[in-house]
């Protein structure tokens, strides 16, 4: 029996069991919809995210942080002072270095007649260098201007305008806003400034102190007199040269200044771990996801055992008309081979429908505006599921090779059986 006379032949028989092939299909098309849908969703917020915290940063960017941090580090925590921004900047290799206060308030809106407490992240900087740094800090696409008077301050396109479905104004330019916060001693303290500028759309996310839609943007002596303090929350440095050797030596000068007490990061080390660690996640939801499939294998194995002992008879004529138990084997294993690769395909499909979906209600609720409670980070371009060729390749590899190693058993089954016993079967 030819190659091509199998297909048909397997294809043929596929069509013959209508109502068990197209749910013996549905497990390998629900366990590769799954494979596919959290490997391009993850692919897609990897990009979003990338493409976010990188904006405004470059590679000769340098952040010092308060103890180890999130991503590790050793030594005791030691705590950052405005002082201590002129030490940093005095080591060798380093350009130029700001202090970043970072504080969290309320702020009232009687917009619709209900007063409401929003909460917003307040960044105390030196505004002339602060540009220096991130090219998002700027009204060029925005409104107003950033005034370095001491009396103004700068907020972010999404104070200015968190309502995507209407034109109202949450925050007015030319306006005060009051500030509310609690200061070390319990009291409620509160600070009405004048809003002299407002942010071009940024996209929500914030790098180690870099500017957000949901920001609020004071001037660093402003905020070192209503808040009482020089402590800081982050040092960000800038470096004379992108290269490996000069980021580490003022990297390692930095932590030998604080005695190991800091974290310091760069842009392209922290954007490296952070996709190392979606590359982890995507695996650990990938393997999760396989596990449908597998289920899907069994199921098939067990459908084709019915099927073999159903069509007994019909083996029983095929040897005895001169099929050999190889070609017995073949029409078993290219009927499995068929139901993976349908099942493969219904399932990219439906997986990247699917992904395309959730992006879609992710970015809407990340990006939507936080009721009178808050603000979340948003996505400004959305999240894009990401299905590339190797994705596509693997899935429909991985759907056919479970089809073809479940029914390998019981298409080795049905080769070995006697003609004459199946030529009796009834």
């Amino acid at each position: 029996m030819k190659i091509l006379d199998v297909l048909k032949y397997s294809g043929s028989s596929i069509k013959k069991q209508k109502g068990r092939s197209v749910l013996t299909i549905l497990g390998v098309v629900i366990g590769i919809t799954a494979i596919v849908a959290l490997n391009s969703l993850s692919g897609g917020f990897q990009v979003a995210i990338t493409g976010q915290l990188s904006q405004g940063l470059s590679a000769n960017v340098l952040t010092v942080t308060p103890g180890g941090g999130f991503f590790g580090g050793g030594g005791t925590t030691t705590q950052l002072y405005i002082s201590d921004v002129a030490d940093v900047d005095a080591i060798e290799h380093v350009d130029m270095a700001i202090g970043v206060m970072q504080k969290q308030v309320t702020f009232p809106e009687n917009l619709t007649g209900t007063i409401k407490n929003y909460s917003a992240s307040v960044t105390c900087v030196d505004f002339s260098k602060y540009g220096q740094f991130y090219t998002t800090f700027s009204t060029a696409s925005g409104i107003g201007s950033i005034l370095n008077d001491n009396k103004s301050i700068v907020i972010g396109h999404g104070l200015y305008h968190p309502y995507a479905q209407n034109d109202s104004v949450l925050v007015p330019l030319g306006e005060n806003i009051t500030l509310q916060w609690r200061n070390g001693t319990g009291a409620y303290l509160t600070y009405s400034a004048n809003v002299s500028g407002v942010l071009g759309e940024i996209g929500g996310f914030s790098l180690s102190g870099g500017p957000s839609d949901r920001g609020i943007f004071l001037p660093l002596e402003m905020g070192r007199q209503i808040f009482e303090s020089d402590q800081l929350s982050t040092i960000v440095v800038k470096v004379d040269s992108s290269t490996k050797e000069v980021i580490d030596g003022v990297t390692a000068a930095i932590r030998s200044h604080f005695e190991n007490g800091v974290s310091v990061l760069s842009s392209t080390s922290l954007l490296g771990t952070l996709n190392t660690a979606l590359s982890t996640v995507s695996i650990f939801l990938t393997m999760i996801a396989a596990i449908s499939l597998f289920v899907a294998g069994i199921g098939i194995m067990n459908i084709m055992t019915v099927s073999i002992m159903e069509r007994t008879r019909e083996i029983g004529i095929l040897k005895a008309v001169g099929a050999k138990d190889r070609t017995i084997l073949g029409i078993f294993l290219v009927e499995a081979f068929l139901i993976g690769l349908i099942g493969s395909l219904i399932g990219l499909v439906g997986g990247y429908v699917g992904a395309w979906l959730i992006g879609k209600i992710l970015s809407a609720v990340m990006g939507g505006a936080g009721g009178g409670g808050g603000f979340g980070g948003g996505l400004s371009g959305g999240i894009m599921p990401v299905l590339g060729i190797d994705l596509i390749l693997e899935a429909i590899l991985f759907g056919v090779g479970i089809a073809v190693i479940f029914g390998l058993y019981p298409a080795s089954k049905a080769s070995k059986k006697p003609p004459v016993e199946a030529l009796r079967y009834e």
